[in-house]
């Protein structure tokens, strides 16, 4: 019982969702969708790195559906992806969100 507290309660710490992307007429409602399920995962931060897998399932979305809203998030400079490596294999994403909307 124990461990399903804590885990309740790390869900209580989200993020902050920017009125400047929430209301921004260029970013669809599934990619705004995305960009308020990252800045949750972000808690305090701007950064986050959860997985693909963990992103489909919890939004409840097809790969190609996430990876539509996740290209409109970086072409708008909304999100910035970093790959990160160990040695010669690719390791997890960074998604690090500017929460702010180009052109």
């Amino acid at each position: 019982m124990e461990h399903c507290e804590l885990r309740e309660q790390n869900y209580k710490n989200g993020g902050r969702v920017y009125q400047s992307v929430a209301r921004s007429s260029k970013l669809t409602l599934g990619a705004k969708g995305l960009y308020a399920y990252l800045a949750a995962f972000c808690g305090e931060g701007n950064e986050c790195y959860p997985s693909v897998e963990t992103i489909c399932e919890e939004i409840n979305v097809t790969k190609t559906t996430m990876y539509k809203y996740m290209k409109e998030l970086v072409e708008h400079g909304v999100v910035e992806k970093k790959q990160t490596y160990v040695g010669n294999l690719k390791s997890k994403v960074i998604y690090s969100l500017t929460h702010d909307v180009r052109e």
